[in-house]
């Protein structure tokens, strides 16, 4: 038996894991009390005039600019749940009524967004939502000075995870764990007897290459060859050709992408016009 393995045969990197996952959980659990405290009306209120309270949330909007597209709808998505909410008696039925400021930062992402948090803590809000994970990298800090908890449309950061109290919530898990898994399933999948390679297409911003960390962890537990990966732009993306053949090039079994937007419109399009799959490969 290995030093690394305890009686069962298990290792120490897979209770690691485990540990990872049972951490998010705890991190889910937080979440929902979280939303509990705010649609019980629990969290103080601001008083919005004699007669009426209301809970005011921020919204980071991207109504314009290069993520409108993909993004905007979760403003319209939000605006729609407020009016339900108020609809049916306001916050738990409790006559409180839920609001929100927004400040639309697609035009200038970062920037926007620290000008925009002043704003909303002069406004008195007690919770705010953002879909841009370097919005939320850029506020972390003044999300804990000022007590107020972010959260997002997207994925975890490691650079998001806080202790002894998290600040930062996502509705999905971190970009290493997504592809982690995603590579288990692929694993657990193959066919052939030949040890799978496999390699990754990723957009240049700090959620593929953590998403590629992932790939790479799986690759080194899972008994598959990591081929490398191959980058494209976040934005102004026309072609993917090169990027595909190149890993088609190396005879990868499976190529794990992460893009978002109109670059992944580019990059699946691509794959489809080459038949990426027809040749043998797994597209996650």
């Amino acid at each position: 038996m290995s030093e690394h393995e305890n009686g069962w045969g298990i290792t120490a990197e897979v209770l690691k894991v485990r540990k990872g996952l049972k951490e998010i959980g705890l991190g889910l659990v937080a979440v929902g009390l979280c939303l509990v405290l705010l649609l019980t009306g629990v969290i103080p209120v601001c008083e919005a005039g004699r007669d009426e309270n209301v809970v005011e949330i921020g919204w980071y909007a991207l109504w314009t600019g290069p993520l409108a597209t993909s993004l905007a709808p979760v403003g319209k998505g939000i605006h729609d749940a407020i009016n339900h909410i108020n609809e049916q008696g306001g916050i738990g039925g409790t006559g409180i009524k839920l609001d929100w400021m927004w400040e639309d930062t697609g035009k200038s992402i970062v920037p926007g967004a620290i000008t925009a948090h002043k704003r909303f803590i002069h406004g008195g809000v007690v919770a705010e939502i953002s879909a841009s994970v370097d919005q939320a990298e850029a506020l972390l800090t003044r999300l804990q000075q000022d007590e107020i908890p972010l959260f997002m449309g997207t994925g975890h950061t490691r650079s998001l995870i806080t202790r002894p109290v998290c600040w930062v919530f996502s509705s999905i898990s971190t970009n290493q764990d997504e592809a982690a898994v995603g590579a288990k399933w692929f694993r657990d999948s193959w066919p052939e007897g030949h040890r799978p390679k496999v390699g990754s297409l990723i957009y240049d911003h700090v959620t593929g290459y953590e998403f590629d960390d992932g790939v790479k962890w799986a690759c080194e537990h899972m008994d598959m060859e990591y081929i490398g990966r191959e980058v494209v732009p976040v934005a102004g993306l026309l072609d993917s050709s090169t990027e595909w053949l190149r890993l088609v090039g190396k005879k990868a079994d499976a190529i794990f992408t992460l893009t978002c937007g109109s670059s992944q419109v580019v990059t699946m399009k691509d794959a489809a016009r080459l038949e990426v799959q027809g040749k043998g490969v797994w597209r996650m």
